[in-house]
């Protein structure tokens, strides 16, 4: 059996890909990882994700599902910060966007001692704007920080793996059907700000959903509020340039 992996696991297409894939076709023990905050309203239902996707899995193959270990869930208050990641962090963000989350990432690994956690960037992600170009594959077929990347990506990315990096989420799509476990995939999780318990349509993860090809995931009042959001914002850009125009005939 191949080695066992160390997997962040949100309960979100790209990290659920992953899980079954390393489980299922890889069959590897997959140790993996869950990082609450309780003020964010999708924590419950990624870890509802999670557990029925694990169910799903069991359906499909027991002794894939069995390979998943027990999930380890760590409330985000609870991770010592580190001020050298928070410096990387703030001097990568003063050049293009970066999640935050890469901040409590880099300081989990490295409080728990993890040398190869296993992030699922891919090719559409934000982060990937830093690492093109500053990664190699390895021999497992997975991508590292490259040995001569120093600074910032270094103080940030070198505690983790990326086993995704060149995949788009409809390659992955297309993988997971053809390994058949894409039903199990599409019980994956990815709002932010769910209304009646369902997908928002304008938070972050639900555009990159719209925009990267599985629209189809959102039921059709989150699409409606996706394309209505660009009118909001012509309306709103209106509005300033009306006030803006007022208050120079007032003077």
């Amino acid at each position: 059996m191949r080695q066992a992996i160390d997997a962040f696991w949100t309960g979100g297409w790209d990290s659920s890909y992953r899980v079954i894939q390393a489980a299922l076709v890889e069959q590897r023990d997959v140790r993996t990882h869950y990082i609450i905050d309780p003020v964010r309203r999708s924590s419950l239902h990624e870890l509802q994700a999670i557990s029925t996707i694990r169910s799903a899995l069991r359906r499909l193959d027991p002794a894939a599902a069995d390979r998943i270990q027990e999930l380890r869930i760590t409330p985000i208050m609870e991770i010592p910060e580190d001020t050298r990641i928070m410096a990387a962090y703030r001097g990568m963000r003063a050049s293009a966007y970066l999640g935050g989350q890469y901040v409590w990432l880099a300081n989990y690994a490295q409080s728990r001692g993890l040398e190869r956690l296993e992030l699922s960037v891919h090719v559409d992600d934000k982060a990937y704007h830093f690492l093109r170009g500053k990664v190699e594959e390895t021999d497992e077929g997975i991508w590292q920080l490259s040995d001569d990347v120093v600074g910032h990506e270094r103080e940030l990315f070198s505690r983790f793996t990326f086993p995704l990096l060149p995949l788009s989420k409809l390659q992955m799509r297309e993988q997971a059907s053809r390994h058949g476990f894409l039903e199990v995939l599409e019980n994956a999780w990815f709002c932010y700000h769910p209304l009646g318990g369902r997908p928002c349509g304008v938070c972050n993860p639900c555009q990159f959903t719209m925009e990267e090809g599985l629209s189809y995931r959102l039921p059709w009042q989150g699409r409606l509020r996706y394309r209505l959001r660009f009118l909001r914002q012509v309306l709103q850009a209106q509005r300033a340039l009306v006030r803006k125009g007022r208050r120079v005939l007032a003077r």
